[in-house]
């Protein structure tokens, strides 16, 4: 059985929850549409939540706070589409590692075009002071 820890401590049984893009869709039965409303709508409740199974922690969701839909599928499954607001903080963490290896790398990549500039200078110095021979 796997259940969804809402963040004020709200549990829902749920079949499956997973990710797509910047959506997770959560898919259960047994629950009418206007109680997973009630659940799905509140910015609140899904600022935060945890899939367990067995009374094991699975996933985490943050910031998944933006209600999309509801559909219907054969046999009475509901499945929520729900839209992240902002992105969690694993994923910033992330973004903000590869900005950071982005920017490393622009810097030794403009040290490496400063060194060739310099040394095309020294050279063209060089061929001027001795009177159009270089002996670098």
């Amino acid at each position: 059985m796997k259940l969804l820890i809402f963040n004020d401590s709200q549990s829902l049984e749920v079949q499956a929850v997973y990710r797509e893009g910047n959506a997770i869709h959560v898919r259960v039965i047994h629950v009418t549409p206007d109680e997973l409303k009630g659940y799905f709508k509140d910015e609140f409740l899904t600022r935060n939540m945890v899939l367990k199974e067995n009374n094991k922690e699975i996933e985490i969701y943050e910031n998944y706070t933006v209600f999309s839909y509801i559909k219907e599928d054969a046999g009475g499954i509901y499945e929520v589409e729900m839209v992240q607001e902002g992105k969690d903080i694993k994923t910033r963490i992330d973004e903000a590692e590869m900005a950071a290896q982005d920017a490393q790398r622009t810097a030794n990549e403009s040290v490496t075009a400063m060194q060739e500039a310099i040394a095309e200078l020294t050279m063209l110095i060089a061929t001027t002071m001795t009177g159009g021979e270089a002996n670098v």
